[in-house]
């Protein structure tokens, strides 16, 4: 579990993002399962917490 930053060197531009492990949002959108929403928020891997903006990750 973690997250991986792309940062340009010498602009800062970034390049790309990963926060893992994640889900996919099309499944929300589309309701593949019904209770999926209750899986993702008791799953203990915390897929729904966004690692970018912690200070840890659990």
């Amino acid at each position: 579990m973690g997250t991986a930053a792309i940062i340009h060197p010498k602009t800062g531009e970034t390049l790309g993002l990963i926060s893992s492990p994640s889900f996919d949002p099309n499944e929300i959108l589309y309701g593949t399962e019904p209770n999926l929403w209750e899986k993702l928020e008791n799953d203990e891997r915390n897929p729904l917490l966004n690692r970018f903006y912690s200070t840890f990750a659990l």
